[in-house]
């Protein structure tokens, strides 16, 4: 005989007969114009209308729109220093239309006075890859991101205070697959070495690395690895002899300051590193860079700005600045196993003197497999600047390359510091000039679909290009949910033995979940993953033993990104018995008495309390109609 399942989900929001509105809170203050809404689901509700308005009286309505998901990431109508309102209500499967929620306002930050609409100029919308512009306003402590039509749509405060009880000032370096942002905190103005931090885009610090590191501590480059652990440069300095030279000054030694890539684990504690000292010969040095050092007290040997790594060969590569040199590293060993780049008197350079390169940043391996750099091009005069694609060749104790594509900057675009070069997902390829403070969008065949122009009042390290501020945006709906007096029910018919879960990927990113439903004495435990491309959405389905369950069981569903644990959902329910679906009268027999109760409901000469919904809804579609009799009539003639 059909049964279900009653599981009384313990969520104090679905007590309530309207949506109850979950993000943005009441009277939050935003610091971005890409605004998730959130809001619970509702018994027997089909799909909700959301509304979000400049006035409180709805007088003038902003957003209006249907959506089934609990989730809507609304990217246009916001503008900095308003004050906006929204609300919510339901559609139920009998066709009836709920009350509006309550009504929630927030507001969006003051632009920071240092943070002005760039002017851009789109050249090809078809060819452009859509998305923000990540940028950092250097020395003035705003790191933010742009449209593309120049307007902030988000900023962070880059002067943290850290867990030292110092200030630091923060410089990103990548946008994380979680959605935080990555990056070094200078340290100089307390006096303090600089840290690795990350960051989340509503300008809360989620992990710092470790403080008191020796010279400047962390500087120019952060990355975050695939087991969760983190690597940096830090400062690494040594007191040698001067070499020999027609010095202006009697000096036998002096700190020479290189580099060292370090790895720590997400608790701080270092467990790799390796230092320039180990591995590059003094015999390298720059006459012109170690006689300005004297007036510093340190030479700045190496000045790497830039590390990368390929986790398909374990290897790492390093753009050594001051030596004009791109160096590939194996992981394991720590060896070098090439060094491409200028001849320098050690012979160090294996290969790819003639490629000419100097003063480079933003060493990068792209999804093809090949190389990429920026190239300041400090060493020719006028100072040139250019992205440059390289493929190399070094299976087989045989080393070489070629350039596979380029692309040069003016000499008035050209950068003699910082800058960065990024393939993006489209094939094109987004240029940052810092000099220039110019940002350039361009196709492989070298033609411009982008650009900021050059020389307005903001200065930026690095620009990445995102698809959108959220990679990581999920929303959950549980089975269907029937109010009861003892709580909310979720009905599972003893036909189908289960309960299906529907999980939305509102997110940027292709993403797969990792999910968990677990009974809390053992009783029911599933593990499994599910993959769902952005902007889609698929089901969850979990069969239930009606005879395995026992009264006043627990199960939890959980479920998180793989790649972002830390946004893991939980949906603890309860387990409460059993019912016989179609003893809609309760006296433990199902005949004409419930077909006559059935029947009533249809005809709408009455109107059935929650519990009897359920107990006449056999066939479990959220409707009563003629399909429940029959059924019925069925299950009396067995």
């Amino acid at each position: 005989m059909m049964k279900i399942l009653k599981l009384i989900i313990f969520f104090i929001s679905y007590i309530y007969c309207q949506p109850v509105l979950l993000s943005p809170q009441n009277q939050d203050t935003l610091n971005y114009l890409h605004i998730p809404f959130k809001w619970s689901q509702e018994a027997n509700a089909l799909n909700y209308q959301i509304q979000v308005s400049s006035d409180i009286d709805f007088d003038v309505v902003i957003y209006d729109a249907m959506d089934s998901s609990l989730l809507e990431l609304i990217i246009d109508g916001f503008d900095w220093s308003n004050q906006y309102y929204w609300r919510c209500r339901s559609y139920f499967v009998d066709g009836s239309i709920g009350e509006w929620s309550e009504v929630f306002s927030f507001s969006t930050s003051t632009l920071p006075s240092g943070l002005l609409n760039l002017n851009t100029i789109l050249y090809d919308e078809n060819l452009v890859y859509d998305g923000v512009t990540i940028l950092d306003q250097l020395w003035s402590g705003h790191i933010f991101a742009i449209d593309l039509s120049g307007k902030p749509i988000w900023f962070l405060n880059a002067n943290q205070l850290f867990d030292d009880g110092f200030l630091y000032q923060l410089v990103f370096t990548y946008f994380l697959d979680n959605g935080n942002i990555l990056g070094y905190a200078d340290g100089r103005e307390s006096n303090q070495a600089g840290r690795a931090y990350e960051i989340s885009i509503d300008n809360q610090l989620v992990w710092q690395g470790p403080a008191n590191l020796d010279g400047i501590g962390v500087h120019h480059d952060v990355i975050r690895l695939s087991n969760g652990n983190t690597m940096a440069l830090v400062s690494d300095d040594m007191m040698l002899p001067i070499p020999d030279g027609d010095w202006p000054i009697e000096i036998d030694q002096i700190i020479w300051r290189g580099d060292r890539i370090v790895e720590w684990d997400p608790d701080g504690n270092e467990i790799w590193s390796w230092s320039c000292f180990d591995y590059f010969s003094t015999d390298d040095w720059d006459y012109f860079n170690l006689l300005m050092s004297f007036g510093l007290g340190f030479y700045d040997w190496t000045h790497s700005n830039a590390i990368w790594f390929d986790e398909e060969s374990e290897s790492l590569y390093l753009s050594v600045r001051y030596l004009n040199r791109i160096t590939k590293i194996d992981y394991q060993s720590g060896d070098v196993i090439w060094n491409m780049g200028e001849i320098t008197p050690s012979g160090d350079a294996d290969f790819g003197h003639s490629l000419g390169f100097s003063k480079q940043h933003s060493v990068k391996i792209i999804d093809n497999g090949h190389l990429m750099i920026f190239d300041n091009g400090n060493d020719l005069n006028p100072v040139v600047s250019r992205g440059l694609e390289l493929s190399i060749e070094d299976a087989d104790s045989t080393l070489g390359v070629d350039v596979v594509w380029e692309y040069v900057l003016p000499d008035t675009l050209s950068s003699a510091k910082m800058s960065d070069c990024d393939r993006l997902p489209n094939g094109n390829t987004l240029l940052t000039s810092t000099h220039s403070s110019y940002l350039v969008e361009v196709t492989p065949d070298s033609q411009k679909v982008w650009e900021v122009e050059p020389y307005q009042e903001f200065s930026t390290y690095r620009g990445e290009r995102v698809a959108g501020l959220f990679p990581q945006l999920f929303s959950v709906l549980q089975p269907p949910i029937i109010e009861s007096d003892e709580g909310i029910v979720l009905s599972v018919d003893s036909v189908n033995s289960s309960i299906t879960y529907t999980v939305f990927n509102k997110g940027f990113r292709d993403q797969t979940f990792t999910y968990f439903l677990e009974g809390l004495d053992g009783w029911l435990n599933y593990t499994g993953s599910i993959d769902i491309a952005s902007g889609n959405s698929n089901q969850i389905e979990f069969m239930i033993e009606p005879s395995n369950v026992q009264l006043d069981n627990h199960i939890i569903f959980s479920i998180y990104p793989i790649n972002a644990p830390g946004l893991i959902q939980i949906f603890p329910a309860q387990l409460a018995g059993f019912y016989e679906v179609g003893d809609v009268n309760g006296d433990s027999s199902i005949n004409i008495f419930d077909i006559i109760i059935i029947i009533e409901f249809i005809l709408e000469l009455d109107n059935p309390s929650d519990q009897e919904f359920l107990l006449s809804d056999v066939n479990a579609d959220l409707n009563i109609d003629i399909l429940d009799i029959l059924m019925i009539i069925e299950i009396i003639l067995l």
